[in-house]
């Protein structure tokens, strides 16, 4: 009788245990679990026999937290900038979601002017790779108009390895909005193309430099598309795209840094030195690829 108390005593615990591990969510508990793991009291319902005389269960296994992923702490070894890394996939193109991201600093609507700014990007490859690219780029808000720059190769010979280059971006010669509708431009300038104006390779050039990769000059201002509806005086997002250019095959990692973004023209404005930290910059997460990392500032 003794042995038949003690065992329903042992019955009714274990069925009291198990009901107190199961009240609630193990994962809001103790954190985020591996999966299928359970908790300590979860195990411990496991060794209890059912009256009768019936083997022990087996025990639960321990929960075990998953560890945050490593911090991104980059490979640059300047001081004062700012480091990204950009995972890619394929090709640039306009059906690849895994080509490229925007690194912008956002503007409050209606924006700011920037009429006759020159924008220039000072800019490291931390490795070289000539199907990659990095293009500057300035957009309007919503439905996001813009000047899109050219692809500027990763290539050894536009980025030195260990210098920093200037990718200069000069939009004093973009036309104001009135110029841009169909008929209303050059067709020595641009030509429409299904909606969009494509800026001629020897037209908004400095020097007529190509547009294309490895045989354009970094520091020129090329453009690849300006858009119809584009307005330089409303400006909200001055940004940098990082990623592959149109060559890529398979996968590469893209890596840059960036020393400064200066400003020269009217209206006048302050440069961005990073010398307090990222000054705003930030990572357009619209189609970003997995691994994606920064901007990370270097003090």
């Amino acid at each position: 009788m003794a042995r038949l108390t003690s065992l329903a005593l042992m019955g009714l615990l274990g069925t009291t245990l198990l009901a107190c591990g199961t009240d609630e969510n193990p994962r809001q508990r103790i954190g985020m679990l591996a999966p299928d793991a359970g908790t300590g009291a979860t195990g411990g319902s496991g060794g209890v026999a059912g009256v009768g005389g019936g083997g022990a269960g087996t025990a639960g296994a321990t929960g075990v937290v998953v560890p945050p992923a490593p911090a991104f702490t980059g490979i640059a070894t300047c001081s004062q900038c700012v480091e990204v890394e950009v995972p890619v996939s394929g090709g640039n193109s306009e059906a690849n979601l895994l080509d490229q991201v925007g690194f912008p600093f956002f503007y409050g609507a209606p924006g700011q002017d920037f009429s006759d700014v020159t924008v220039t990007w000072r800019v490291m490859a931390l490795e070289n790779n000539p199907d990659l690219m990095v293009a500057p780029y300035i957009e309007n808000g919503a439905p996001y108009e813009g000047v899109y720059g050219a692809l500027i190769s990763l290539s050894e010979r536009n980025f030195p390895p260990g210098e920093w280059v200037d990718v200069r971006f000069d939009l004093s010669r973009v036309p104001l909005p009135p110029a841009l509708p169909d008929g209303g431009v050059d067709a020595g300038v641009v030509a429409d193309a299904g909606g969009a104006v494509v800026v001629d390779a020897g037209s908004l050039l400095d020097g007529g430099a190509d547009a294309g990769f490895d045989d354009g000059d970094p520091a020129a201002s090329a453009f690849r598309l300006i858009d119809p509806a584009f307005d330089k005086r409303l400006i909200e997002q001055l940004g940098l795209y990082v990623g592959s250019a149109a060559t890529l095959q398979g996968d590469a990692v893209a890596r840059v840094a960036i020393d400064s973004v200066t400003f020269t023209g009217t209206p006048a404005r302050a440069d961005i030195l990073f010398d307090t930290g990222l000054q705003a910059l930030t990572k357009n997460t619209y189609n970003e690829p997995p691994g994606t990392q920064g901007p990370l500032w270097h003090p």
